[in-house]
C-alpha cells in the first residue's frame, strides 16, 4: 500500500497523538471490554504487521496501535443520536481507516485488480488480523471487502455498521451476537447483518480461520458498543 510523501513529510513536523491502551497486570489489552487473556490469541498472527503506525497521523489525527484512525463518539451528537435510535446500547468510539493513500489512475488492468500486500491490516481486537480492501481507495463506488484472518478464541466484541454487512465463512465455527441473541454456525455459511444491529463474533475452530466481510459501501467504517457480557462471549468451551 502507496503512502502519500506529502503526508509522511507533514507527520515528521506535526504533533503525534497516540491513544494509549489499557494494559492489566499481566500486560493483555483491553478492547471495549473484550479482555485477552486467552493464550491462543494471536496465534499464526504474530507474522502480521499493521499498516498504519501511531507515528503516521497527521497533525489532529489518532492512530492507535491497533492501525485505526479513532474518534470518541460524544453524547448528544448526530453519531449517538443515531445509535440510541436504533438499539440501547451506548457507542464508545468510531473506527475508521486513516486516509493516507494515493488515488489509482484507473488507467490500466492493474489498477482494477488489488493484491494482498495492496490491503491495508488492522488488528482491532485481541486475535483477529484484518486485511481491508477499502474501495474508495481503489475505484470503487459501493464496495468494501475485509478478511479477517481470526485465531481460536479471537474475533470481535459488540460493534454496529451504518451499511449492513454480509459474512461468508467456507471452513471453521464461530459464535454471533445478533442483537441480544447468542448462536454458533458451523460453516459454510453466509450471514445477513443489517444496518446499526450490534453484533460480535469468536471463533470456535481449533486454528485460525479467514472470515470474509463484505460492505456495500466505499468505506471501513465502525463503532464500538458496549459490551457488558464480553468475559462470557469471549469465553472458549472446555473441550476446546
Amino acid at each position: 500500500m502507496k503512502i502519500n510523501k506529502k503526508w509522511l513529510i507533514n507527520t515528521a513536523i506535526s504533533t503525534v497523538l497516540i491513544v494509549s491502551i489499557d494494559v492489566s497486570a499481566h500486560g493483555t489489552r483491553h478492547w471495549n471490554g473484550h479482555h485477552s487473556n486467552n493464550p491462543a490469541h494471536g496465534q499464526n498472527n504474530d507474522q502480521l504487521e499493521v499498516t498504519y503506525k501511531p507515528d503516521d497521523a497527521f497533525y489532529g489525527d489518532t492512530i492507535t496501535e491497533s492501525g485505526e484512525l479513532v474518534v470518541d463518539i460524544i453524547p448528544d451528537r448526530e453519531t449517538a443520536r443515531l445509535h440510541s435510535a436504533t438499539h440501547g446500547l451506548i457507542p464508545s468510539q468510531r473506527h475508521s481507516l486513516p486516509p493516507y493513500y494515493d488515488l489509482p489512475d484507473m488507467q490500466n488492468v492493474d489498477d482494477f485488480i488489488v493484491t494482498e500486500d495492496e490491503m491495508v491490516i488492522i488488528n482491532p481486537a485481541p486475535g483477529e488480523y484484518v486485511r481491508i480492501m477499502e474501495g474508495k481507495r481503489h475505484g470503487y463506488k459501493s464496495t468494501t471487502v475485509g478478511i479477517s484472518k481470526t485465531s481460536p478464541g479471537g474475533g470481535a466484541p459488540l460493534h454496529t455498521h451504518e451499511s449492513e454487512e454480509t459474512h461468508v465463512l467456507l471452513n471453521g465455527k464461530m459464535r454471533y451476537q445478533l442483537g441480544e441473541e447468542v448462536f454458533e454456525v458451523h460453516s459454510p455459511y453466509v450471514i445477513n447483518i443489517p444496518p446499526m444491529v450490534p453484533h460480535a463474533f469468536m471463533s470456535l475452530t481449533r486454528k485460525p480461520i479467514e472470515l470474509v466481510v463484505f460492505y456495500p459501501v466505499n468505506q471501513w467504517e465502525f463503532d464500538f458498543v458496549e459490551h457488558e457480557n464480553a468475559q462470557d462471549f469471549f469465553t472458549l468451551p472446555e473441550n476446546q
